[in-house]
């Protein structure tokens, strides 16, 4: 699922839950590209990635509905 930069600017404007998954996810993305070739690094990121999407896709539930 793609969700367009406007709807994304709303989620993350409206639902804090989801803002705090991006801060997350933005680090995490950071702390991967310094040390991809760490497993535990590696492992983390797609934790932290597949809880972002969740957050986007519960958010943008949440905004059809508003």
């Amino acid at each position: 699922m793609v969700i367009r930069d406007e709807r994304r600017a709303l989620i993350l404007r409206y639902c804090p839950k989801e803002k705090a998954i991006e801060s997350r996810f933005k680090k995490a993305v950071i702390k991967l590209g310094t040390d991809s070739t760490n497993a535990a690094v590696l492992s983390d990121f797609q934790t932290v990635f597949v809880g972002y999407l969740s957050a986007l896709d519960e958010g943008s539930k949440w905004l059809s509905h508003w």
